[in-house]
């Protein structure tokens, strides 16, 4: 065998073959998300639910806390709910330096 000979499929394609494969599995692959699930990890009920409230962002912490604590006191008050985590500020550091 020669360096650089590749072996080939013996017999001639028609032109357009490997464009009508890929299609097919392609199509083929669409098909099969109706089998899969819809997310990596299956359904699952924790109980839990998330209320997010947002002020004018000029207020301030105290402001946005007489504001929100209604909310709070609302949620303490229903039977169902067993605990409450209230957060006020942003999530994490928006001016930090690298």
């Amino acid at each position: 065998m020669e360096a650089g000979y590749a072996m080939c499929w013996p017999f001639p394609e028609p032109p357009g073959d490997h464009a009508r494969r890929r299609l097919i599995l392609f199509a083929g692959s669409l098909y099969m998300t109706k089998y899969l699930g819809k997310e990596f990890t299956p359904p699952e009920d924790q109980g839990q639910f998330i209320v997010r409230l947002e002020a004018p962002i000029d207020y301030s912490v105290d402001k946005a806390d007489e504001l929100f604590r209604p909310a709070e006191e609302i949620l303490r008050g229903m039977p169902e709910v067993k605990a409450v985590f209230y957060r006020l500020g942003i999530g994490g550091s928006v001016n930090r330096r690298s």
